[in-house]
């Protein structure tokens, strides 16, 4: 009985340290009591005994019960804990793997994903233990290429990545040929323990599609300048989009019209009643896209050579001008006389901060106007009276050039579409255009427009400028970065 009352009393303190089983305790301690005071017989002793014993299992099993929950919820954070740590890895390969591509592609690169077949791949179908950045063939030795794999294992805090680029196969087949699309396949592996394949845990995977990509430019506005500009004479800004775009200040003399707004980042002198729209002085500068001539080379059916030679791209044949109205002269590339041939004209040049391309005659007719555009490293004057709309394949470039653009003269017909100088831009006469004129004033290296003068754009005579709007040009805004298409992620075991 002795022994019965301390192991009840026992079981009593037990139980009553834990707060949530204080209904219990109180129970206990009245049968205890009770047993002390003699009120309970030999059989019902042996049943208070059983029971307690009864009890004493169900608190022992919810003590392993609660070990056996901490400990599992001590391994489930430990497991996202590495997740976590898995995923900052794949991610850093991730975005070094956007910025490979991104420094080794272009747009127009040829055939962005068949970049990736077996003639150009410098490595492939390999998992590279110990590679280098890029991965060196010589790892790859003895190895089929068949899809180029671009990998790297970088240690990260203990943990490694392995980023993979391979063609899509959207052409049906394995061959990296059939690949136009210009999708590439990415996925990155992040996992611990380090590089050897035997020794990793489990992986966080990622797989997404991209692309190069570069936002196409829509100018807003029908004169758009990096710098500031003098409008003079009777010049008519109009359409729907007929405004000006300065980055600079802009002085008002004549009796100009402008049937849309005039914003300016600098000042406006002069006076602007011809101004329908909205005259805002000090206005945030405006995207000025870069105007870079060798961008748009991959356009060109014709390469007027530094060399004095023509290059007709579509059969690679060299001709000695006279060539279908194009002379060269002292550096420079000359087109005169009435007779044009249409086509994209790529003009370059050994010294192009001195040297351009200079366009006169009559060409072309408003029942077949000269569908030319071209494209100079140089300068690009225009005078006499051609009647010029964009080539079909020049995606609506008019003229555009690496420095200076100057048009000038009486043609009878508008131009259309872009009319666009690294440089500085002059208007003079009474040439009208249908589209935009955009000069961004990066530089003044060129002396064929202007030179240090006050203004760097000049709209002056009676130049009739008409934008409506919706003008696509292969003008870009921005950078370009890789566009990711589709992403996925998951947690893979061993």
């Amino acid at each position: 009985m002795k022994h019965t009352n301390k192991l009840i009393t026992h079981l009593c303190l037990s139980v009553s340290i834990c707060p949530f089983r204080v209904r219990w305790t109180r129970s206990l301690r009245g049968l205890a009591l009770r047993i002390r005071q003699g009120s309970w017989s030999g059989s019902k002793r042996g049943t208070i005994l059983v029971l307690v014993m009864i009890i004493t299992a169900m608190i022992a099993g919810m003590a392993i019960a609660y070990v056996a929950t901490t400990t599992s919820q001590e391994k489930m954070v430990s497991v996202s804990i590495d997740n976590i740590s898995y995923e900052q890895a794949a991610l850093s390969g991730f975005e070094m793997a956007r910025a490979y591509l991104l420094s080794t592609y272009t747009a127009n690169t040829t055939g962005w994903d068949t970049q990736l077949d077996n003639s150009n791949a410098n490595s492939s179908t390999y998992y590279a233990i110990n590679s280098v950045f890029p991965a060196s063939p010589s790892i790859n030795a003895g190895v089929t290429k068949s899809l180029f794999q671009w990998c790297r294992n970088i240690n990260y805090y203990g943990n490694t990545y392995l980023a993979k680029i391979e063609d899509n196969s959207d052409g049906g087949s394995p061959a990296a040929t059939d690949d136009t699309d210009g999708v590439l396949k990415l996925t990155v592996y992040g996992w611990g323990n380090g590089n050897d394949p035997d020794d990793r845990s489990q992986q966080i995977l990622m797989e997404c599609m991209v692309s190069y990509r570069k936002e196409p430019y829509e100018p807003t506005a029908a004169v758009v300048l990096g710098g500031s500009l003098k409008i003079s004479g009777n010049p008519t800004i109009t359409g729907t989009n007929g405004s000006i775009q300065a980055n600079g200040d802009i002085s008002f003399t004549g009796n100009p019209t402008v049937s849309g707004d005039v914003y300016s980042s600098g000042s406006i002198a002069g006076s602007t009643g011809g101004v329908g729209g909205e005259v805002v002085q000090g206005a945030d500068p405006v995207n000025i896209p870069g105007i870079t001539p060798s961008d748009y080379a991959y356009l060109a059916d014709y390469v007027l050579q530094s060399t004095g030679n023509v290059l007709r791209v579509s059969d690679n044949q060299l001709f000695t001008p006279p060539y279908r109205g194009w002379g060269y002269s002292s550096g420079n590339w000359t087109f005169s006389g009435n007779t044009a041939y249409d086509g994209v004209y790529y003009a370059q040049f050994s010294t192009p901060n001195t040297n351009g391309v200079t366009i006169s005659g009559n060409p072309g007719s408003e029942a077949t106007p000269w569908r030319a555009t071209i494209i100079s490293e140089g300068s690009i004057k225009v005078s006499g009276n051609p009647t010029m709309n964009p080539a079909v394949t020049g995606q609506n470039i008019g003229l555009l050039a690496g420095k200076d653009l100057e048009i000038s003269g009486n043609p009878s017909n508008p131009f259309t579409g872009l009319y666009a100088a690294h440089e500085q831009i002059k208007l003079s006469g009474n040439p009208a255009i249908t589209g935009v004129v955009l000069a961004e004033d990066a530089e003044d290296l060129s002396n064929w427009v202007s030179s240090g003068s006050q203004f760097d754009i000049t709209i002056s005579g009676n130049v009739n400028i008409v934008y409506d709007g919706n003008l696509t040009t292969p003008l870009t805004d921005g950078y370009p970065y890789i566009k990711v298409l589709g992403f996925k992620k998951r947690i893979k075991a061993r």
